[in-house]
Formats: C-alpha cells, sequence, structure tokens
C-alpha cells in the first residue's frame, strides 16, 4: 500500500506543474502595417483536366480518330483558359507547359476506350 502512495505523489505533482507550464491560449500578431502583394508580380496557375471516351482503343483508323479527338480537347482547353483567366484575374496570360496522357482502357469490366489527363501551367500577372 506504500509503494502506491510513494508512486502517486510523484506523478501528481508532475501533472500539476505540467499543467501549470502550458498556456491557456497562444495568441498571434498580425503586422497590418506591411504593404499589400504587388499586382503586377507573376503568379503560376497550373489546371488539370480528366475525362473519359468511350470507343475503340485499336490501331484502326477508328482509333486514332478517338486518340486524336482525345488531345484535341486538352489542347483546346489549354487554349481557352488563358481567355478564362483574364476574364476573371489575369491582366496578362501566357501558356507555359501542357502535358497530356492518353491510356487504354479495355473493355472487360468497364467501357472499352481512351482515359485521357492534361496538365496545363500558365504564367499570369494579376489584375
Amino acid at each position: 500500500m506504500k509503494s502506491r502512495i510513494f508512486f502517486a505523489v510523484p506523478i501528481s505533482a508532475l501533472l500539476i506543474v505540467s499543467a501549470a507550464a502550458q498556456t491557456p491560449m497562444q495568441r498571434v500578431a498580425v503586422d497590418t502595417a506591411s504593404p499589400p502583394q504587388r499586382q503586377d508580380a507573376p503568379a503560376r496557375v497550373q489546371t488539370t483536366i480528366n475525362l473519359f471516351m468511350p470507343g475503340p482503343t485499336g490501331d484502326t483508323e477508328e482509333g486514332t480518330k478517338l486518340r486524336d479527338r482525345a488531345r484535341a480537347i486538352i489542347y483546346d482547353t489549354a487554349s481557352r483558359e488563358c481567355d478564362l483567366l483574364r476574364q476573371n484575374l489575369a491582366k496578362d496570360c501566357r501558356l507555359e507547359s501542357l502535358n497530356s496522357n492518353i491510356n487504354k482502357q479495355f473493355g472487360q469490366v468497364q467501357l472499352e476506350g481512351f482515359s485521357i489527363s492534361g496538365t496545363m501551367s500558365f504564367q499570369i500577372t494579376l489584375k
């Protein structure tokens, strides 16, 4: 019984000391005197699109046309993205990079077709 009391007293004291050492709330000071971010500084915007196009995936003329159409959708999206950025937040916009990826999806469990993804990066100047 005495051994339990000897262990309980130091542990209780340790809990009280560590609880007293903690601060009840941390405060964060915000410097409102700092200048706002320059609007003419360039910013980077990245957009990703993923879609599925059902159809033949073989090396036939239909399969080739479907692959070309899939890439054309990615390229068309990239060409219109600067217009959309200019309408909403950009003064100037230019395409920096474009990556398109097409994967065959075979028709055993799901539809046969292509899974297409495109990632495009733009450099803009804010309005």
